[in-house]
């Protein structure tokens, strides 16, 4: 290829063209390509949007230099550690077989939103100053070619390849909890619609996240219109997990499952559960009628971390099945309501003695049902395991930036969510690893960012982790190299 590379230096950079001499209607014109910015002149390495990081020459053209990064310091620990830990869990396999030539966008974006967080068009900037950028260097970051990846992502086989690979990689125990959360979005859209929950409305959509009760870990979600009610969502939840081969045994649900319908779905299919009974239910009235008056005796008293709580085991009938009932007071629950509840309408003195009376009876009072004959001291830890999926819901909006929506139609909000529930998934791995110690994961991972990396043309140096990263590191079973 004719031609010469013409060096210019701007604001303190040195740039490069290519120039090719040609004769246009036999005039001599300098045809133009720009190479960007110049990491090394001496081997020809250059560095632009288009093209990443690659050598040039005349007479070869262009050769693409994965990995090669840019001379300089960059934030190491962080991004070291989590791929190490992500890489040793076995997910970035799964990431690697499911996405093919997409798989260092999706990683990026997924430690971007583990380690950094924030809007999608922040992600350059941070992928600059990253060793991100060396684990993943052909990750498309820009703002439109996000977009595309968005939407290829959010293809339903792309989907369902991904659930295929990951539910057996989750080791389902076949215990599950399931939960919903809204998403509020102004997505033009028809999963987008007015919901009134608990007392809530909102313009949302309706995220369902089914959670692991043994591994603690993400196995599944959902998404519908922000105008249908959890209670007819748990069949068709059940349902699609089947379709991968996933049967669940036993489910943890909270009040907004419990139905009819769905009781009589979950004996069908042989499914234990613990669900809390709705207060608007007739069966949680006459349950409160019958018991109690006697609930407050010392026999059913049981202590649940530095609570205690009246449970009385009654035998019941389900919507025709058999089951039990665990009718429960609070004791400091209903103290503390009674208290809130006294002092604001007693300033009132709007209601009468007997009205404030009949509103305080079911203070602290609340119902679990279940198809297991259980011991009222094993009830409500079994119960509380739900606080797992609620710690899920802050992943997925604190570290996974599943809110706020910032996509523009159906098709990216679609890989929005799989990318957040990857994210999520990620966090979930790594997090178990520093259970039992005095870190989150967050925490740990702000320490370790202090950790950098110095790049020269033929090597880097790490430099000297403090003792607080080498105690993080060992948590995490990732050794600090010396160099890269």
């Amino acid at each position: 290829m004719a031609g010469y590379i013409r060096y210019q230096e701007k604001n303190g950079a040195l740039y490069a063209s290519f120039i090719v001499g040609k004769r246009v209607g036999g005039k001599k014109v300098n045809e133009t390509t720009n190479l960007g910015r110049v990491i090394d002149k001496e081997r020809r390495v250059f560095r632009n949007r288009k093209q990443g990081i690659f050598t040039f020459t005349p007479e070869s053209g262009v050769r693409h230099l994965p990995g090669v990064p840019e001379t300089g310091i960059y934030d190491f620990g962080n991004a070291y550690v989590y791929s190490k830990v992500i890489e040793n869990s076995g997910l970035s396999a799964i990431l690697r077989d499911v996405f093919g030539t997409d798989y260092d966008t999706v990683s990026a974006m997924m430690f971007y939103r583990t380690l950094q967080g924030g809007a999608n068009s922040g992600a350059v900037d941070w992928y600059e100053g990253s060793w991100a950028k060396s684990l993943f260097p052909n990750a498309g970051l820009q703002s439109q070619r996000l977009s595309e990846f968005f939407e290829r992502i959010g293809n339903e086989r792309v989907t369902q390849r991904f659930f295929k690979a990951y539910l057996p990689f989750a080791k389902c125990s076949n215990a599950i909890l399931i939960d919903s959360t809204g998403l509020p979005n102004a997505i033009d859209m028809p999963l987008t619609a007015i919901s009134n929950h608990g007392g809530q409305v909102s313009e949302e959509t309706r995220y369902i996240l089914v959670h692991d009760k043994e591994t603690n870990l993400p196995i599944y979600y959902r998404y519908v219109a922000g105008n249908i009610v959890d209670v007819s969502t748990m069949a068709t939840t059940l349902r699609e997990l089947e379709a991968y081969g996933t049967h669940i045994d036993y489910a943890l649900l909270d009040a907004g499952y419990c139905s009819e319908n769905n009781i009589f779905q979950l004996y069908s299919d042989n499914i234990r559960f613990v669900t809390r009974l709705g207060r608007n239910r007739k069966l949680y009235n006459t349950l409160c009628d019958n018991y109690l008056p006697t609930l407050q005796d010392v026999e059913n008293l049981v202590r649940y971390r530095e609570r205690l709580v009246y449970i009385r085991r009654v035998e019941t009938s389900l919507y025709g099945n058999d089951g039990y009932a665990y009718v429960a007071l609070d004791f400091d629950r209903r103290n503390s309501q009674f208290k809130k509840y006294m002092l604001e309408e007693l300033s009132a003195g709007e209601k009468t003695r007997e009205e404030l009376a009949a509103e305080c009876i079911n203070m602290g009072v609340f119902i679990l049902i279940s198809s297991e004959r259980l011991d009222i001291k094993d009830i409500l830890p079994l119960y509380y395991k739900r606080q797992a999926i609620e710690q899920m819901f802050d992943i997925s909006k604190n570290c996974a930036d599943i809110l706020p929506l910032r996509t523009h139609n159906e098709a990216t909000f679609r890989g929005h969510l799989l990318l957040s529930f990857i994210t999520m998934a990620g966090y979930s791995l790594a997090d178990k690893l520093l259970v039992n110690t005095r870190y989150s994961l967050s925490a740990a991972l702000a320490v370790l960012r202090n950790l950098k990396i110095k790049v020269y043309p033929t090597t880097t140096v790490v430099q000297e982790p403090t003792k607080k990263i080498k105690d993080i590191s060992a948590m995490l079973n990732v050794p600090i190299p010396a160099s890269v």
